[in-house]
């Protein structure tokens, strides 16, 4: 009855500690993109503004130290000089490793980096691009990959606010079959609500 008891004891403890550390709630954000290419900076309009709302969830280790990972839908905006806007859906998956500096005894400021996988989900697979004498097939990528860094702070260990920049590693468009590509810049600003 007793190691019954103690062993109930012990596993009530780890619950409350276990749930204690992981925690999970809504994240929302608007961003903007920036195009890195070559050419295609004289035919893709930047600072075009985007979204992106999902669940995100965070798991604190002992200490300063923790990660986190979300299944995000981020809507990006593409327009070209002269032309029409076009819309391109991701479900984007991010997974940063968090570091936090204590300021007061309900504020931290957190340091985090990590990678993001993105499938393209809705929005044209290709379009025309004309501008001048020049015309192309404009090709999206159906996978983009590329890291993130992020400052943010932290209120009441319930809200968090960031500022994060986003470069991506893959080109996610194609001009003319690869005679020109671009890999997407992006900064924005989020807001996570954790219970």
């Amino acid at each position: 009855m007793r190691k019954s008891f103690l062993f109930l004891m012990i596993a009530c403890f780890t619950a409350t500690a276990v749930q204690a550390q992981f925690r999970f709630g809504p994240k929302v954000g608007i961003s903007t993109n920036f195009i890195g290419a070559d050419m295609m900076k004289y035919i893709v309009k930047d600072n075009s503004i985007g979204f992106y709302v999902g669940p995100t969830a965070e798991y604190r280790f002992d200490g300063p130290i923790g990660i986190d990972g979300s299944v995000l839908y981020a809507q990006k905006t593409v327009k070209f000089t002269g032309q029409d806007s076009h819309q391109i859906g991701y479900v984007q998956i991010p997974l940063n490793f968090k570091y936090f500096f204590a300021i007061q005894d309900e504020t931290s400021v957190f340091l985090a980096a990590g990678p993001y996988v993105g499938f393209q989900v809705v929005g044209d697979d290709s379009f025309t691009v004309s501008q001048g004498n020049y015309t192309g097939q404009w090709d999206v990528k159906k996978t983009a990959v590329g890291g993130i860094v992020t400052l943010g702070v932290e209120f009441f260990e319930i809200l968090q606010v960031n500022l994060s920049y986003q470069m991506g590693t893959s080109d996610e468009v194609t001009l003319n079959n690869l005679a020109h590509s671009a890999k997407e810049k992006q900064l924005s600003f989020a807001l996570a609500l954790y219970f």
